[in-house]
């Protein structure tokens, strides 16, 4: 039975990961910035305004870092993403040439018994010594050599579908590794940007609690 297959080649486009710099703050030193009750000269005061200054450009350069530390997360994931998409597209590509590939080999090996089967029926023919017998079977040696003609046609198409295919294969399985590869330092990437979040993250509660009680100092030496 002759079938169609029609074969797509997918090419594997590159990603490119475009990542965020992050600066550091000033001045990340806490202690630096602890506020002693013996300040509460007017030199006292103006140091503890400086260092809520210092604290206040802190918090700015923080949340600075924590937006593109945020951004590099969402452009690394948003890319994790769209390999894992692009490898199951790549699996079930691969799922659909195996299939292809063993209908071919079936169709193969099909053609190839007939036309051992015809070979043989054709050997028997030739060890008739009956002349008349040799004309009354006439029409099946006709019969015969033109089915072994399109068995052989058909034969050839099977093997040629087997190579492609295959190749096919070597091709996807190819992208498949290459995908993975590229997940692989993407994920490194996408834990280490988690991580500095999380650390900026407790940079800024520390910085504001920090803040908080500056000013309250300044508030409580005011009255």
């Amino acid at each position: 039975m002759k079938y169609l297959i029609t074969f797509t080649f997918v090419m594997f486009g590159s990603l490119v990961t475009t990542l965020l710099g992050v600066s550091a703050p000033k001045d990340l030193s806490l202690d630096k910035l602890d506020v002693s009750p013996d300040m509460i000269s007017s030199e006292g005061k103006s140091r503890i305004k400086q260092h809520v200054q210092i604290i206040q450009d802190n918090i700015a350069n923080t949340l600075t870092n924590i937006q593109s530390t945020k951004k590099n997360v969402l452009v690394i994931e948003a890319e994790i993403h769209d390999l894992e998409e692009l490898g199951k597209e790549h699996q079930n590509l691969k799922t659909r040439y195996l299939d292809f590939l063993s209908k071919a080999n079936i169709e193969f090996i099909k053609n190839n018994k007939a036309l051992n089967e015809i070979d043989q029926f054709q050997k028997r023919l030739s060890k008739l010594n009956n002349v008349n017998q040799n004309k009354a079977r006439s029409a099946e040696i006709v019969e015969a050599q033109t089915e072994k003609m399109e068995r052989e046609n058909w034969k050839r198409e099977s093997e040629e579908k087997v190579v492609r295919i295959r190749e096919l294969l070597v091709g996807v399985e190819k992208n498949i590794q290459s995908i993975e590869g590229r997940k692989a330092p993407l994920k490194e990437q996408f834990i280490t940007w988690g991580l500095r979040q999380t650390e900026y993250t407790k940079i800024m509660d520390q910085l504001t609690e920090k803040k908080k009680n500056a000013e309250r100092f300044i508030t409580s030496q005011n009255k």
